[in-house]
């Protein structure tokens, strides 16, 4: 039975091209993702990463296969959901000058035992420029540069609270100047 089955079976892998898939999908997908990842076992060891990674981080090479990815990042344990399976978990960090997030997913099979982690690394540098002067312009008028009314009464809400909160309380004082037709 085998010396028929074993050509017939080579055939179809062969005619199919059933064994060209795994490379073809990490070619077109894993090695082309903007995103940073890392795959590591049960045990934290690192299994795989894509070429990005190796661009974010200049620590990730080929020597770190196999290596503890904890002494490479931060300690990233995901909590526990209601089933009692390790639930994803997003840590910001950061890394020569460059802000990023990292999403640590667990790895289970369908109703089976932890396979390993997905670690899934965005450089969010740019975002969180764009929201700090989002941010900037929210709270001061760009005419004078000072905080406009929004931001002064949560600023003085802030202060006043501080203040309320410490023993013995300080002694605090305001001056508030209404300029009427200051345009």
């Amino acid at each position: 039975g085998f010396l028929l089955t074993a050509p017939l079976f080579a055939l179809g892998l062969w005619r199919y091209r059933f064994a060209d898939i795994l490379p073809l999908a990490r070619a077109q997908v894993f090695d082309v993702m903007e995103e940073a990842v890392v795959i590591t076992d049960d045990q934290w060891r690192i299994v795989d990463f894509n070429d990005q990674a190796t661009q974010q981080w200049d620590f990730i090479n080929r020597r770190q296969l196999g290596s503890d990815c904890r002494s490479l990042f931060p300690p990233m344990t995901p909590p526990l959901d209601s089933m009692g399976h390790q639930a994803a978990m997003v840590h910001s960090l950061q890394h020569q000058s460059r802000l990023f997030e990292m999403k640590c997913q667990p790895l289970h099979q369908p109703d089976g035992p932890l396979l390993g982690y997905l670690l899934l690394c965005r450089d969010t540098t740019e975002r969180q420029s764009h929201l700090e002067r989002l941010n900037t312009h929210a709270r001061t008028d760009d005419l004078t540069g000072v905080l406009n009314r929004r931001a002064l009464l949560q600023t003085m809400e802030q202060r006043l609270s501080d203040a309320w909160q410490t023993t013995p309380p300080p002694a605090l004082s305001m001056v508030l100047f209404d300029i009427d037709h200051f345009k």
